[in-house]
């Protein structure tokens, strides 16, 4: 009984804390979660993961993890100071860097369906997310 207890008041929690709305009708980026599935054209499943927080970002690059400051307005987004650990991972690096130098280069972004778009200063797509 006492962890039955336990067990509901923890899926209570989870069912008030867990996010509700589909990414495709978010009004912000702020709390959602999202995988690499391409970086300029190329599918790149294994390039990382990215979180945005309120006022940053953090996740997980093709070896070492990172983090920066976060801004967006009206679908527009800039992505700064951006610092990672210090690892060297053999044969990972420039998925790494390709990944990390989107997320530096992303003006814009929309949301086609599940997928989040990074779009350059030129209009360009330069990284697909699946959320």
């Amino acid at each position: 009984m006492f962890l039955l207890r336990y067990a509901a008041i923890a899926l209570a929690v989870l069912a008030i804390a867990w996010p509700t709305t589909p990414p495709t009708a978010r009004a912000s980026l702020a709390g959602s979660e999202w995988r690499v599935v391409e970086i300029a054209g190329t599918p790149s499943p294994v390039a990382g993961t990215l979180r945005f927080t309120l006022t940053s970002i953090r996740g997980k690059a093709a070896c070492n993890a990172f983090f920066g400051a976060f801004r967006e307005s009206d679908g527009n987004i800039e992505i700064a100071g951006i610092n990672e650990t210090g690892n060297i991972c053999s044969g990972r690096m420039d998925l790494e860097r390709a990944f990390l130098d989107a997320l530096a280069q992303a003006r814009s972004y929309k949301l086609d369906g599940s997928i989040l778009v990074l779009i350059d200063a030129a209009g360009r797509s330069i990284a697909r997310l699946a959320g």
